[in-house]
């Protein structure tokens, strides 16, 4: 066992401590502080360490769980199989890498797999669950083993059906999710009644579906597309491709822009022609999910402590747009807390037309060193 020098432990420690503390800020307060490409740059440099000193890595590093937690205001829901988090790739090499990776685990065996590609929803994880074709139980994702009991909010979701026409068993994962117009609809409402808005559809999506209150969250015009399972049960399919025919042929919600391909090329084709048409989408994705196509191969390749070894999102760049910063305005919220936020001269960023960011607090203005009238960058954050 190698000895590990002072100033790196030193530094584990606190890349450790720095993540969590954004995984409580992103998964439980749905108030992210930093971009998604700072965040994943933590990590890769946690994981880098991790991979130097192995003897560092504990059951509950950051890079073997998954970010999120439970409320204490929300009953408990275990998961029969964990809900798990993707690893991510941000360039073509990247996503080579994934494929070469896949490829190694069978050896010189030729593998007949194809790719199944989805938009990666900018939303937040869930879990339904029918019995007898009867909308049972809803819960979010949690730690990834217990997630929230969200049942009374997700019925009010208008897309989700609550009766299915056959008495079936399902266990089904989707994203839910807030589109671009009722985001600012939604923000609009907030400001006019002095309450902070949210930063981002996300955030906006995700604060919705955790509120106490169904009649607030049947106010929010959520909506959810449904991309998979935890068991199995009566879901009749092979592969990917086949659950989302099974999936539209019992009516439930699915984003129907996907693709199927055996040419990871095609594959970087479709990235590439969505980076240049996301603005123009009705909702936020943040780039796009690529899973090997067939269940059987899937099987094969199966899974790491946090994220399956079948399945990787490829993420896009956060966009940036600059404005002028015209006023600060303080804001009281319910609690007492005094919330800085910046009125903006209005900007198109990520299709979404902001006119207003939070400062955070008194700290954050100083660190930022902006004065009215400055010219500000605005990159989308969460």
């Amino acid at each position: 066992m190698s000895v590990i020098a002072p100033k790196l432990l030193k530094r584990y420690r606190e890349l450790r401590q720095e993540i969590e503390r954004h995984n409580r800020l992103y998964y439980e307060k749905d108030q992210p502080e930093i971009l998604d490409k700072e965040y994943d740059a933590l990590m890769l440099e946690l994981k880098g360490l991790e991979a130097e000193h192995p003897q560092l890595i504990e059951a509950d590093s950051p890079t073997r769980v998954v970010g999120g937690s439970t409320r204490s205001d929300f009953k408990k829901i275990r998961h029969h199989v964990p809900m798990m988090s993707l690893d991510n790739a941000f360039s073509e090499e990247d996503l080579k890498d994934f494929e070469t990776r896949a490829l190694r685990n069978f050896g010189a065996k030729k593998i007949p797999w194809t790719y199944f590609v989805e938009h990666k929803m900018d939303g937040l994880a869930l879990e339904v669950v029918y019995e007898k074709g009867e909308l049972v139980r809803a819960s979010t994702r949690g730690d990834g083993e217990t997630g929230e009991d969200v049942t009374a909010n997700v019925l009010t979701i208008k897309s989700l059906p609550k009766k299915l026409k056959h008495k079936l068993n399902l266990e089904l994962r989707g994203e839910v999710f807030l589109e671009k117009a009722d985001f600012e609809s939604l923000n609009k409402t907030r400001q006019a009644q002095d309450e902070s808005p949210f930063a981002n559809p996300r955030n906006a999506a995700a604060g919705s579906l955790r509120q106490l209150d169904p009649s607030v969250t049947a106010k929010r015009a959520l909506k959810i597309f449904l991309y998979g399972f935890g068991q199995k049960l009566d879901i009749v399919a092979n592969s990917q491709m086949e659950l989302m025919s099974f999936l539209d042929l019992h009516e439930l919600p699915t984003n129907s822009n996907r693709l199927h391909s055996s040419s990871l090329n095609e594959v970087i084709e479709f990235y590439k022609d969505l980076t240049n048409k996301r603005t123009k989408l009705p909702f936020e994705i943040d780039g796009i999910v690529v899973k090997v196509n067939e269940f059987q191969f899937q099987e094969e390749l199966g899974l790491t402590a946090k994220s399956p070894r079948w399945a990787i999102a490829f993420k896009f760049d956060s966009p940036i747009a600059y404005t002028t910063l015209e006023e600060v305005e303080f804001q009281v919220g319910r609690t007492g807390v005094i919330t800085p936020v910046a009125v903006l001269t209005p900007v198109a960023i990520g299709g979404v037309k902001v006119s207003s960011a939070s400062l955070h607090n008194e700290d954050e203005i100083k660190r930022l060193n902006v004065k009215i009238g400055d010219e500000v960058s605005l990159t989308r954050a969460g």
